[in-house]
């Protein structure tokens, strides 16, 4: 089983929602806008300072820290305790850049912004996951239709011949992991892309008591899995 890495809802562990109140740049952290190709790439090739993440005053503490700032809406800002365990597993081609995460009181912490450069679509199952397409119907309004597609060629040809970049959305996810991955990110899923984890370094991460994590299985879509039993058990909101 696979999991997506979401942000939790319990304001006992992370105090506020969001928990990033804003950025704050420097001269020198300016530059790292220069660097961002897309929403999901950052050139590493050279050294810049990213700016500061400043946190809402009941913000806590996490292990992973969420917030809707735009340049770092698609990374993960997460402790090094996080990055230490994922030495011990088989993950996708990461890089780590460091960045200050500063609290309401002017305390200052060490943390990483981890991005991933390529999405691994073709770990997706295709013909075992539920994928929708956004259109305008005839009253004008968004609506979606289901679609279908055999393998990864031909949601490419898709994607590209009728222009779908944007509406497109994997509603629930199934993964054939050829390369026998722990950690890795698919693009076109349900709010845009999604860190995923393997049922093994879930366990490790859990056991390790890593905070700010809410593990969401793939198959669920986001609407299931916020109606669901499991969740409830499990997280109990």
């Amino acid at each position: 089983m696979f999991y997506y890495i979401q942000h939790p809802t319990d304001l006992k562990i992370i105090g506020n929602q969001p928990q990033i109140d804003q950025l704050v740049y420097s001269t020198e952290s300016f530059k790292f806008q220069e660097k961002l190709k897309n929403h999901y790439e950052i050139d590493v090739s050279s050294e810049f300072i990213l700016p500061k993440i400043l946190l809402f005053k009941k913000t806590k503490l996490t292990d992973h820290i969420f917030g809707y700032m735009g340049e770092f809406m698609y990374k993960l800002i997460v402790s090094d305790k996080f990055i230490e365990i994922l030495k011990d597993f088989r993950c996708q081609h990461f890089d780590v850049l460091p960045i200050s995460v500063e609290t309401h009181s002017k305390l200052q912490y060490k943390y990483n912004l981890l991005t991933i450069r390529q999405s691994k679509l073709e770990l997706i199952d295709f013909k075992n996951s539920k994928i929708k397409q956004r259109f305008i119907n005839t009253e004008g309004l968004s609506d979606y239709k289901e679609v279908s597609y055999s393998d990864l060629d031909t949601f490419l040809k898709d994607l590209k011949e009728k222009n779908l970049e944007g509406k497109i959305s994997i509603i629930n996810l199934a993964i054939s992991n050829s390369e026998n991955l722990d950690f890795f990110f698919i693009r076109y899923t349900y709010g845009s892309i999604k860190y995923i984890v393997s049922d093994r370094l879930k366990t490790a991460l859990v056991n390790a008591g890593i905070t700010g994590i809410e593990f969401q299985p793939t198959h669920y879509s986001i609407n299931e899995w916020y109606a669901s039993e499991e969740r409830e058990k499990i997280y109990g909101t």
